[in-house]
């Protein structure tokens, strides 16, 4: 008849038992861990939105695009209008008619 084996031999199986029997130790050090993952993730990481250094400029295709972002940068801005309400109509209007308002047509999909 075998003896069964004994517990020496399984390290997990004596792992897990330590850690079932000191569970405030256990998540003390977790809780440290954490800590020092966030101190050093929030000291060594930086965060860039610059899409141009996401590839390599030695890629031939990436090196173009990069030569054309150079020459006609007009692509990368963002334009943000604001107006009050009817100030676009009438800066539209004046420009166009040589500052006369110009009369305005009223739109029916269908005559009464």
């Amino acid at each position: 008849m075998r003896r069964p084996r004994r517990t020496r031999s399984r390290p997990i199986l004596r792992f897990v038992v330590a850690v079932v029997g000191r569970p405030r130790l256990t998540l003390a050090i977790t809780l440290a861990l954490v800590a020092a993952s966030l101190a050093l993730a929030w000291g060594r990481l930086s965060l860039s939105t610059d899409e141009n250094k996401l590839f390599s400029g030695d890629v031939p295709f990436f090196r173009d695009y990069l030569a054309f972002d150079r020459n006609f940068p007009e692509g990368e801005a963002t334009y943000v209008l604001v107006a009050g309400r009817g100030t676009a109509r009438t800066s539209a209007r004046s420009r166009s008619s040589g500052g006369r308002p110009r009369p305005t047509r009223s739109r029916r999909s269908s005559p009464r």
